[in-house]
């Protein structure tokens, strides 16, 4: 099964998208962003597509806050890349798309982690 390859990067305090074979860094509105050049990447918060959607069909980065479980009681994780293991996965299970919903991310919504 192939899964499309892409990233986003925080910098310059907004959230860039691009995908693995294009050199420009897009803005929400898929506008270039000038200025944001390969050399950025040692300063950008660089995040990959981890090939799934949640329940609601949006894109589940690395970095994303993600709410799944009991309405009343969520369970609220963020989800990373298990670099030994070779999958991404919340912190308390394996991702399982189906049940999760993208709630924010760690770069713009870090309130959400607080509770």
């Amino acid at each position: 099964m192939e899964r499309e390859i892409k990233f986003r990067a925080w910098a310059f305090d907004k959230m860039l998208n691009r995908t693995l074979c294009d050199r420009n860094w897009y803005d929400k509105d898929d506008k270039s962003v000038k200025g944001a050049m390969p050399k950025d990447a040692r300063t950008m918060k660089i995040m990959q597509f981890s090939g799934m959607k949640d329940k609601n069909g949006v894109d589940i980065y690395e970095g994303d806050i993600v709410s799944w479980g009991d309405a009343s009681d969520p369970v609220i994780e963020t989800v990373g890349f298990d670099i030994n293991d070779g999958y991404f996965c919340s912190e308390s299970s394996m991702l399982c798309s189906k049940t999760m919903e993208v709630i924010g991310n760690i770069h713009q919504n870090p309130e959400l982690l607080a509770a």
